[in-house]
């Protein structure tokens, strides 16, 4: 290890403790070099790692939507680069994004994507054993939500043994507390006399983000409270207190006080909820003065993240691959064409040029938003990938559209082809209000057989294989054409 990465890895460690301290800007800013610095060495592992760190950066700062820009970010240049346990622990990131915003259907469809991916990881990583704990909890508590009390039990059993294993006490206590609450809905309370006393015992941090241990308290209060447990709630309160206390964090400090409000309403003690009302009030203000400082300090080091990212992109241009999709790019496209072209003139062969266009695709990134309409991208990228393994080329030609290349193509390969990209898409059922064809998301595919590329330049391939995308797009979209030379 040079000397140069020995300071950069200190660098890493101390933005934990920044995070950890409030001191967000800061944090955001040292993991962001980071990755700058990741991403010029090569290191795909610890640039992962710093864009996941950023993204919870950006969360702790109220930013969600720059978190999720860090994750979508990380996500598309892990899949680039085949570090398949990774890419579980980006979609358990975007889950979690979801997960508090409530949207909790949402929220456990990327749990269930990040989980199945992480236990069938093949490049095991540092952090594998970790995550895989986390996103059992995560998964547990969105079907909590959603009130599917059998499938999240299932999950939480799962998530508690993974915890032991790794012996992390700070997951353990969670999924232990989520476990009561299942149970004593049942009106089982054996659970939960058993590990009463463990609970209640003191808070484990195991250095988790004050949210994650927000999160753990107010569902260990909910427990305690469902329960009947006043006195333990409040030595619960009180724990919490005295960490937050130490950090001195204003949204903390509300959601603290918070919690004590609830406490006295609930135990009746009128007096010690006006006191705390007052408290609450004055670090609301507190903490509307700070959030405004905290945007803006946000967007500065979304600045300097987005010159990073731009090196990421210009990056991934020059390897040929797409950043978003995985595929490769147009760059590819241009380099790879000629090369086909000469082989089919060596070979004789004939080619099969495709262009695939989602239809009304601007309509639902206004309607549904630009993140939305990004996975969107990587799914009818994954399922051009599937249609054409083994037998032809994929990339992303730019925008919405596809090209697909197909080299001594069977009889009617293009048809089966397009018919099996539609019928996969008309399954999946994708909701597009936006969409003049239908309220769903559709495809439109032009495609040219040539018996004799080599007669041709690729650019007039192409220019056929449009004329009958356009000849589609012109009779009503959501269709395929073939034509042959």
């Amino acid at each position: 290890m040079s000397k140069q990465d020995k300071i950069v890895l200190e660098d890493y460690q101390h933005a934990r403790e920044c995070l950890w301290s409030g001191e967000y800007e800061r944090a955001g800013k040292i993991y962001e070099e980071c990755s700058r610095y990741f991403i010029e060495t090569g290191d795909v592992a610890m640039y992962a790692k710093s864009q996941i760190s950023l993204g919870i950066t950006f969360e702790e700062m109220g930013s969600r939507d720059m978190a999720m820009d860090c994750y979508l970010q990380g996500l598309r240049y892990v899949r680039a680069n085949g570090l398949d346990a990774y890419e579980g622990v980006f979609y358990q990131s975007i889950g979690n994004c979801f997960l508090v915003l409530e949207d909790y259907q949402r929220a456990a469809k990327y749990f269930e994507l990040g989980g199945q991916i992480l236990e069938d990881a093949k490049n095991y990583t540092d952090i594998y054993e970790k995550w895989l704990a986390v996103s059992y909890l995560n998964l547990g508590a969105a079907y909590l939500k959603l009130g599917e009390y059998d499938k999240s039990e299932e999950v939480f059993l799962k998530g508690l043994a993974k915890a032991r294993e790794v012996g992390n006490t700070y997951y353990e206590e969670t999924i232990i507390v989520e476990l009561c609450r299942i149970r004593c809905k049942r009106g089982d309370t054996k659970f939960f006399e058993e590990n009463r006393e463990y609970l209640i015992s003191g808070l484990k941090t195991e250095e988790e983000t004050p949210t994650d241990l927000f999160f753990t308290v107010s569902e260990m209060l909910a427990l305690l409270k469902e329960t009947a447990c006043y006195d333990e709630m409040y030595k619960v309160l009180t724990d919490f207190e005295n960490i937050i206390v130490s950090i001195d964090l204003p949204n903390m400090r509300v959601k603290l006080y918070e919690l004590y409000m609830d406490y006295y309403k609930t135990v009746g003690d009128g007096e010690s909820y006006k006191k705390v009302c007052v408290k609450h009030a004055r670090y609301c203000k507190i903490l509307s003065d700070k959030e405004r400082l905290e945007r803006i300090r946000a967007i500065n080091v979304k600045i300097d993240y987005e010159e990073a990212k731009s090196s990421i992109i210009s990056a991934n241009s020059i390897s040929g691959v797409d950043g978003l999709t995985g595929l490769k790019n147009r760059h590819a496209l241009n380099t790879d064409a000629k090369r086909i072209i000469a082989e089919c003139d060596d070979t004789k062969e004939a080619l099969l040029v495709m262009i695939i266009d989602i239809d009304c695709f601007k309509g639902y990134n206004d309607t549904y938003g630009h993140i939305k309409g990004d996975e969107i991208l990587v799914e009818i990228s994954d399922i051009i990938s599937s249609a054409i393994k083994d037998i032809g080329y994929a990339y992303r030609f730019g925008g919405d559209e596809f090209v697909v290349i197909v080299k001594n193509p069977l009889k009617n390969v293009g048809d089966r082809i397009a018919t099996e990209l539609r019928s996969h898409l008309h399954h999946m059922s994708i909701k597009n209000e936006a969409s003049t064809v239908r309220s769903e998301l559709t495809l439109s595919i032009g495609g040219y057989l040539v018996k004799e590329p080599w007669k041709y330049s690729f650019d007039e391939l192409l220019n056929n294989a449009d004329d009958a995308l356009y000849v589609v797009k012109e009779s009503g979209r959501n269709d395929y054409r073939i034509v042959n030379s």
